[in-house]
C-alpha cells in the first residue's frame, strides 16, 4: 500500500476522481472503504486465518463497523421512592459512579459473598445516595426516569474505567482504497446464497484457495451488519488479498460510528459528513484552480 494520511492534503489519485464526480455517492464507484477503531500504524494488512481484509463500496457501511465505543453496560436507573437511599457499589457501573462521586470503596470495608454481593459496608460521612449518582448519569446524558435501562458508554483508560457521555463517540478512521478498473474480483455474491443464511464471510476455504491461486485479487460476497436504525442489513464486501493490498493506494480520514439508515432514508446522493466533507474539498479547490 501506498500511503496518505493527511486528510488536508488528499493525494492527487483520489483529487481526480473525487473532482470527477458529481456527488459524493458517485465518487464511490471508484473507492472502496475500510472503517476501524484500531489505532495501529503502517497500512492495511491481510489476516492470517482468511488470507484477505475486508472492504466495501460504500463509506456509510464502512462507518458502521465502527462502534461508538469498545463496550456499554447495563445500568437501570432507581425508583424514586430509592433516590434518598445509600448508593453502593455493587455492581460495574455503580462502582464507576461511586469513585466519580469523590468516595474509595476500600473505605467501606465491606465484606461480599462468593458472587460478590456486598453483605455488609460502612456508611461514609457524606455518603453519596442514589439521587446525587441519578444527577451525575443525568448530566452525561442518560435517562434517570423511575427503572429506565440505559446502555452506559464506557472506555478503558489504561488504570481505570470512565464513564462516557451518552452521545460520544470513539474516534475512528476510515481507509479509502483505489478501486482500480482491472482489479480481478471473484463473485460468490451472485453465484451462491447469501445473507445470514448463506454466512459466505464464513467460507475461509475458498478465500485461502483464491488467494493461494495467484488469480484473483479480491473477493466478493453477500455480506450483513447490524445497525440500530435498520437491524440486520445485507450489502457487498470485498476481500482484498494480501498482493492487492500492497499494490493499492490509500487515504485515511477521521471519522465516528455512522448508522447506514442516516443516509439512505435521504435518497439522495450524500453519504457519510466525513466522506461528504472530503468530495466537497476537492470541488473548492477545482473551482478556485480553474
Amino acid at each position: 500500500m501506498q500511503p496518505s494520511t493527511s486528510s488536508a492534503e488528499v493525494p492527487l489519485w483520489l483529487a481526480d476522481i473525487m473532482a470527477a464526480a458529481p456527488d459524493p455517492r458517485s465518487a464511490c464507484d471508484q473507492l472502496l472503504f475500510h472503517g476501524t477503531l484500531e489505532t495501529f500504524a503502517g497500512p492495511l494488512k491481510a489476516s492470517g486465518w482468511e488470507a484477505l481484509r475486508w472492504t466495501c463500496d460504500d463509506p456509510c457501511v464502512a462507518q458502521s463497523y465502527c462502534p461508538d465505543v469498545g463496550c456499554t453496560t447495563a445500568w437501570w436507573a432507581p425508583m424514586d421512592y430509592r433516590l434518598d437511599e445509600k448508593l453502593l457499589p455493587d455492581g460495574p457501573i455503580n462502582q464507576i459512579i461511586f469513585r466519580e462521586l469523590g468516595f474509595d470503596e476500600l473505605a467501606l470495608d465491606a465484606k461480599r459473598d462468593q458472587t460478590g454481593r456486598l453483605l455488609s459496608w460502612r456508611v461514609l460521612p457524606g455518603h453519596p445516595t442514589w439521587r446525587d449518582a441519578s444527577a451525575f448519569m443525568q448530566a452525561l446524558g442518560y435517562s434517570t426516569a423511575p427503572e429506565a435501562c440505559n446502555w452506559v458508554k464506557t472506555a478503558d483508560r489504561g488504570n481505570f474505567i470512565e464513564i462516557q457521555p451518552a452521545h460520544h463517540k470513539e474516534p475512528g478512521r476510515l481507509f479509502i482504497l483505489e478501486r482500480p478498473r482491472d482489479l480481478r474480483v471473484f463473485d460468490l455474491a451472485s453465484t451462491a446464497e447469501g445473507g445470514l443464511s448463506g454466512r459466505q464471510w464464513m467460507q475461509t476455504p475458498i478465500f485461502r484457495s483464491l488467494a493461494a491461486s495467484r488469480r484473483w485479487d479480491a473477493i466478493e460476497i453477500a455480506d450483513v451488519n447490524d445497525s440500530p436504525e435498520l437491524g440486520q442489513f445485507e450489502h457487498r464486501s470485498i476481500g482484498l488479498f494480501a498482493p492487492a493490498l500492497l499494490r493499492l493506494r490509500y487515504h485515511t480520514i477521521p471519522i465516528v460510528n455512522f448508522d447506514p439508515w442516516d443516509c439512505w432514508r435521504r435518497l439522495d446522493r450524500s453519504t457519510t459528513p466525513e466522506f461528504d466533507a472530503l468530495w466537497a474539498s476537492c470541488q473548492v479547490e477545482t473551482a478556485l484552480a480553474a
